[in-house]
């Protein structure tokens, strides 16, 4: 049996709008209930996952599911911009920010370079080829980008060009062999 893996990036948090790189924040009253909306159309699971950060697990609670805490689908390390607005970034760190911005695949001071990300999900991804069946991971977006990236074999680079809103989705399947990615876009629910 094929395995079908939906990684749902969380719920919309507190923070969302004022941080450029999230903290371990509680999902906002518009994000849980826009998870819980999703509830009642989620398709049946044989299994489930979430990164332990609140926000994933508040979304995996608010979808009703019981999801195996998995640190590998934790969000990217910001270093000493979690939690940081992009404007208090500018102003007291331009020349690193800017530096972020143009580079390949820069980390962000004491961070996590995207390819870390990418060896991290693509090895917890190429561990499940063979598990079959309809699997579920909460994480965010960093971690979805890197999903997608490692399954289309594209450069950390190539993740400017993939907007990733709370409640996206990436479908993908795998026949015991290779990842391939069937959809990516907002979570209506079903599947």
């Amino acid at each position: 049996m094929p395995t079908r893996l939906l990684l749902l990036s969380h719920g919309r948090t507190a923070g969302e709008a004022a941080v450029g790189f999230p903290d371990d924040e509680s999902l906002s009253d518009k994000g849980l209930a826009a998870v819980r909306r999703l509830a009642e159309r989620l398709p049946r699971l044989d299994r489930a996952f979430a990164s332990p950060a609140r926000a994933a697990r508040e979304s995996a609670e608010a979808l009703r599911v019981e999801a195996a805490p998995e640190p590998a689908l934790g969000d990217q390390d910001w270093g000493r911009w979690r939690g940081r607005s992009l404007d208090e970034i500018a102003a007291s760190e331009p020349d690193a920010l800017k530096g972020w911005i143009a580079g390949d695949d820069p980390a962000p001071p004491g961070g996590e370079p995207l390819a870390a990300v990418i060896r991290r999900i693509g090895i917890w991804l190429d561990g499940r080829r063979e598990a079959g069946g309809r699997v579920l991971a909460v994480t965010h977006a960093a971690v979805l980008r890197a999903a997608v990236l490692h399954v289309l074999g594209a450069h950390p680079s190539a993740a400017r060009a993939l907007d990733v809103e709370p409640l996206t989705l990436a479908e993908f399947t795998c026949d015991g062999r290779r990842w391939a990615l069937g959809r990516l876009g907002p979570w209506q629910g079903g599947n």
